[in-house]
């Protein structure tokens, strides 16, 4: 599991709505549905793309902005967050 703060490519170049995609993340936590599936696409086309992810055996958490293994993973994690 990798954080996507992790992705310099998040932080640097990607963007939405012109801010950085986490950026805009982090300042709208009641953001539309829409706008989380125009970001959980825009997340996973600009990490394929880079070939930092390979989306046939990763996937996004998009609950705790991380990249796991498998989406059978991500109870994994929550539980490794919140206890």
């Amino acid at each position: 599991m990798k954080r996507l703060e992790e992705y310099e490519v998040l932080t640097t170049e990607t963007f939405y709505k012109c801010w950085h995609i986490l950026d805009w993340i982090n300042a709208h936590p009641n953001m539309s549905e829409l706008d989380k599936e125009a970001i959980k696409a825009t997340i996973m086309d600009a990490l394929v793309y880079r070939k930092q992810i390979d989306p046939s055996k990763q996937s996004l958490d998009f609950e705790n902005l991380a990249i796991v293994e498998n989406m059978k993973n991500i109870l994994i994690f929550q539980e490794y967050l919140y206890g």
